[in-house]
């Protein structure tokens, strides 16, 4: 049986891991916000940062949550100037995200 990533990393390690490689890519990348977040369904991290990514400046806000040794992510992106208008509904997706 394959292990998964979360075998060989805390759930923390991974999200440090994951923001080392963003912050390589990204153009002019700034974290906003990182900390603990948990739901009724599962319990992880978030993460929100900005950065520059085709010319556009870009608002991003993550989950990171560990299942079976699995690692999970939800992404959600969009403009910096449109982040405030669509957060709410990536915060409802987010809440009430279920594997199943």
């Amino acid at each position: 049986m394959d292990e998964g990533i979360g075998a060989h990393y805390t759930l923390e390690e991974y999200a440090d891991l994951a923001i080392d490689e963003m912050s390589s890519y990204i153009e002019n990348y700034e974290q906003v916000d990182f900390d603990e977040f948990e739901t009724d369904n599962w319990k992880g991290y978030y993460l929100i940062y900005t950065g520059t990514y085709q010319e556009f400046e870009i608002a991003w806000a993550q989950v990171f949550f560990m299942e079976n040794d699995n690692i999970y992510i939800l992404t959600f992106a969009t403009t910096v100037d449109e982040y405030e208008t669509y957060v709410p509904a990536a915060e409802y997706i987010a809440e009430n995200f279920v594997l199943q």
